[in-house]
């Protein structure tokens, strides 16, 4: 998935006229009020600083309207900074701030241009040429969606045209050499405008594709951190299994020849320990084969199955496992979809362990469990229990809570019936307490599954 979302990214980044994806929106908003509202809050404070200072040249250049200039633009000035910095404080959305500006240069363009065509002063056709300041002004200050400010940088153009064509005495001969000097400040000004708003779309998606790349390459970091520890764990784990069995072979070994010394023959019973030492390493492998086969497994094959009928056929085939605890099995017929090769692998982790950490003839329960929209097999023991810092530990590959302990194992069966439960689109349950037992259920999706009628 962020491989995804970086390429979908990237196909952005080089579609310049696109629009900004509605989920991007608010990630784009907060980012420009992060990066670019410093700026915005410049502009405001020196546009509005220099239209009040062109009040002296006001004074200057056409004197009969100076007085009234500078009422004017202090009156605009008092009036509109304070508004416009209350509203970017105020009013989050970037896109509406992106237009504040724009529209008081518009209105100040229209107050100016009245007021020179109320002055009668012979520079006031010269003055005009100043106008264009208001232009550069409007165009600067829309930085964020060039398209939204677009109408309003167009109608301060039409202002600016409209007054010279007025001023100049309605000649449209001067209104050509006014246009000539004009319309290519504008042409520019909108395309700064453009190429603002562009860069600043451009490097917020940047930004999120190396935010996502970041994250991506975190979560690599973590897994080969988390990949390593477990072979760490493994390491350890198998290298204590290898030296208990491959101490009683030789130990045995040992046994056997002073034994043959003293013409005394046990062979039967030493090779009895040998074979049951080289089992236990067949089986420590082949569990440790089918947890690695399950890391590349991507999905379940299901069959239909009559749970509680499959169930007592599985307990009558694996004796072997409960032979020191009595084991009963109750719930209600049901049948449902599911992996019986996958759900032997899981049982036998499950009971197994039940047996494995609970007192000889301590019974263990198996359960079929029907709650809205799931289907449970619980395994329950009366065991030592596990304690609660363990219990969001032991699902995890090669995690035991007792390595050294008499209990034989490498700390991959719990690890695999949770892989069976997420390849079933299902998961794992567990309730335990310390001295009184543990509760394993493996919940599987019920939208399969069919109560039989009676």
């Amino acid at each position: 998935m962020p491989d995804q979302d970086i390429l979908r990214l990237d196909a952005l980044l080089h579609q310049r006229g696109s629009p900004m994806p509605p989920e991007l929106r608010d990630a784009f908003n907060d980012y420009l009020r992060m990066h670019h509202l410093w700026l915005l809050r410049l502009i405001i404070l020196v546009s509005t600083l220099s239209f009040l200072s062109y009040g002296l040249a006001d004074w200057i250049v056409v004197p009969d309207v100076g007085p009234e200039s500078i009422l004017m633009r202090l009156v605009f000035f008092a009036i509109v900074l304070p508004t416009l910095l209350t509203l970017y404080q105020r009013v989050r959305d970037m896109a509406l701030l992106d237009l504040l500006l724009p529209l008081a240069v518009l209105i100040a363009n229209i107050l100016w241009s009245l007021l020179l065509a109320h002055s009668a002063s012979p520079n006031v056709q010269a003055y005009q040429y100043a106008g264009i300041i208001f232009t550069f002004i409007a165009c600067v200050s829309a930085q964020v969606s060039f398209m939204a400010t677009l109408p309003i940088l167009l109608a301060n153009a039409a202002v600016t045209l409209g007054a010279a064509y007025w001023l100049f005495g309605r000649s449209l001969a001067m209104l050509g050499v006014f246009a000539t000097a004009y319309l290519p400040m504008l042409a520019y000004g909108l395309g700064g405008s453009w190429l603002l708003s562009l860069q600043r779309r451009r490097a917020f998606l940047r930004c999120q594709i190396d935010t996502l790349q970041r994250s991506e390459l975190a979560t690599l970091l973590e897994r080969e951190q988390a990949t390593r520890q477990q072979y760490e764990r493994f390491g350890s784990l198998i290298s204590h299994e290898f030296r208990n069995a491959l101490g009683v072979i030789d130990s045995q070994v040992k046994t056997l020849r002073k034994e043959s010394e003293h013409g005394i023959t046990q062979l039967d019973k030493r090779t009895a320990a040998i074979a049951g030492a080289v089992r236990r390493l067949n089986g420590m492998f082949d569990t440790w084969l089918a947890g690695d086969r399950f890391q590349s497994l991507q999905r379940a094959s299901p069959r239909r199955l009559q749970l509680a009928h499959w169930l007592r056929q599985w307990l009558a085939a694996h004796g072997d496992i409960t032979v020191q605890n009595p084991v009963e099995l109750r719930g209600e017929a049901i049948e449902i979809d599911a992996d019986p090769e996958l759900l032997k692998l899981a049982l036998a982790n499950l009971v197994g362990n039940a047996c494995k950490y609970s007192a000889p003839q301590s019974p263990v329960r198996i359960e079929t469990r029907i709650v809205p929209g799931q289907v449970g097999i619980a395994v329950i023991d009366h065991g030592i229990g596990i304690a609660p810092e363990h219990q969001a530990l032991v699902l995890q590959a090669y995690f035991r809570v007792a390595p050294e302990g008499s209990v034989r194992g490498i700390g991959l069966g719990l690890s695999i019936v949770e892989q069976v439960a997420r390849l079933h689109g299902g998961r794992v349950e567990l309730r335990s307490a310390l001295g009184v037992g543990s509760e394993f259920c493996l919940w599987l999706p019920r939208e399969h599954a069919i109560v039989p009628s009676r």
